[in-house]
């Protein structure tokens, strides 16, 4: 964990950086095409996800039993049906990336820059399911401390590419994508050394490729593609309903807002992320009871970290925007930030549950639930554009509606799928809403009693006291609520 903090600590740096600078330099407008260029992959990954989402349990699973030529076949398998999906995206990646200027409403000044732009990141995400496979070493040994070192270490490299560039030559948006492929090109090359270092039983060979292998990984994660294609209908096409029905300075200001969300997002994934390995051992060792126990503290963490995450920027979070982006409709900025905070923050306690349906292979449900849950969203989001006022707030307050959600269907389903009782994680998600509601009612009793910061030495130190004193209270709620349940189950 200490180490995904600071993978996430330095990538929070560069982008925290990298924004006023785009914004000042290009323009509000151009900052969204960068997180446009972002989505635009995640609709191929639709395809690749298929794959790649159940290889590393297919190859863990196969090494921790001792049958290491499956986890080789497996192995092999994903690296070169990932060479082969590479080069398949390559063709209508560079088509749509040619149509570009025709598809986006693309100002004539920013079509080439925006064009070079969606080829970096193009290029970026290629060499990121490319390691696919090498990524499952840190996972299999249980190190993902030493992944997390390398991610670091990308992030630096991709800062230092991006801020020579703003240095040197004159501003472009697509140095955004310049600096993000060279950071996945050295991914790519540490991941593989890494695999070689920490499992040197896993070898890819020609003889150990099967059709038969890929099928079966892509069979199972058939069901992950139409899952990723409802989180596309959910939170993916947004940007672009932005860009296609209201305009530039709309889609700017929605980028930043979800941006600064997804960097605190980021966090949430990595403390989430942390609990897989021994969830995935435990699964394997057939311990159901231990891990259900250690899905509860995962919630408990995650939920800890969430309810934080959102009181604090409730307290400095317009102060924060005011000293950031001077010049920018602070309000606007402030108050959709915390409607997309609100929508994916409360939800994302449950996050650690949903690695349950992978390991148990019990896909289906959750899939169609998130595709019915996005194609309502996408619904709704053109039909309040469409016929009310509420302008770019419909397109984050249909999220805030959707993802909510995820309280009901996540620990139902999940507990399903384990075989023991539905209400058995109902206790962590309802100390996590007790603790999300106390933690906002004293944020906004903090924001009305301290002083406005007019610089970033205020800001530090009513974010420290602000800190402080929401960390206590939200330890006090967890434990205090804690021990009231576990005496209720006692009597």
């Amino acid at each position: 964990m200490a180490w995904s903090m600071l993978a996430v600590l330095v990538n929070s740096c560069m982008k925290l950086l990298l924004t006023p600078y785009v914004i000042r330099n290009i323009g509000v407008g151009a900052y969204g095409y960068v997180s446009l260029a972002v989505t635009f992959t995640s609709y191929i990954d639709i395809i690749s996800v298929s794959l790649n989402a159940f290889a590393g349990r297919f190859i863990s699973m196969a090494y921790h039993g001792g049958d290491l030529e499956r986890a080789n076949r497996y192995y092999s398998s994903t690296i070169m049906a990932d060479l082969l999906l590479s080069a398949a995206a390559l063709v209508p990646g560079a088509l749509v990336i040619a149509c570009l200027g025709p598809v986006l409403n693309v100002p004539d000044a920013l079509t080439g820059d925006v064009r070079l732009l969606f080829a970096m990141m193009l290029l970026k995400y290629l060499l990121t399911i490319m390691r696919t496979a090498f990524d499952t070493a840190a996972f299999i040994a249980d190190r993902l401390d030493l992944a997390e070192k390398k991610q670091s270490i990308s992030c630096l490299i991709q800062a230092g590419v991006l801020f020579a560039a703003c240095g040197i030559l004159p501003p472009h948006v697509w140095y955004v994508g310049a600096a993000a492929a060279a950071a996945a090109l050295y991914l790519l090359a540490a991941n593989y050394r890494l695999c070689r270092r920490l499992t040197p039983k896993l070898s890819c060979t020609r003889g150990a490729w099967s059709f038969a292998a890929v099928k079966e990984i892509a069979a199972a994660g058939i069901w992950t593609s139409l899952n990723n294609l409802g989180n596309v209908l959910n939170s993916g096409l947004d940007l672009l309903i932005t860009d296609l029905m209201l305009d530039a300075a709309a889609l700017g200001g929605i980028s930043v807002a979800k941006n600064l969300v997804l960097l605190c997002s980021v966090i949430v994934m990595k403390l989430s992320d942390a609990f897989r390995p021994r969830m995935l051992r435990l699964y394997a060792e057939k311990r159901m009871e231990t891990f259900a126990g250690l899905c509860q503290t995962a919630i408990g963490i995650v939920g800890i970290t969430c309810s934080f995450i959102t009181g604090m920027f409730y307290i400095c979070g317009y102060d924060f925007l005011a000293l950031w982006l001077p010049g920018q409709d602070t309000e606007f900025l402030f108050k959709a930030s915390m409607i997309v905070f609100l929508g994916d923050m409360a939800p994302a306690a449950v996050k650690p549950l949903y690695y349950v349906y992978t390991l148990t292979k019990r896909v289906k449900a959750p899939c169609m639930i998130t595709l019915l849950m996005g194609s309502a969203n996408v619904i709704a989001m053109y039909l309040l554009i469409r016929f009310t006022d509420l302008g770019p707030y419909a397109v984050i307050l249909t999220t805030l509606a959707v993802n909510l959600i995820h309280f009901m269907d996540a620990p139902l389903y999940s507990a399903h799928c384990l075989g023991i009782p539905l209400t058995s994680f109902y206790p962590a998600v309802l100390r996590h809403l007790l603790g999300m509601g106390c933690g906002f009612l004293a944020a906004g009793g903090l924001k009305h009693i301290m002083p406005e910061a007019g610089s970033w030495v205020g800001l530090a130190a009513k974010g420290a006291v602000s800190g402080v004193l929401l960390a206590s209270l939200l330890a006090a709620v967890w434990l205090l609520s804690a021990g009231i349940w576990k005496g209720g189950e006692h009597r």
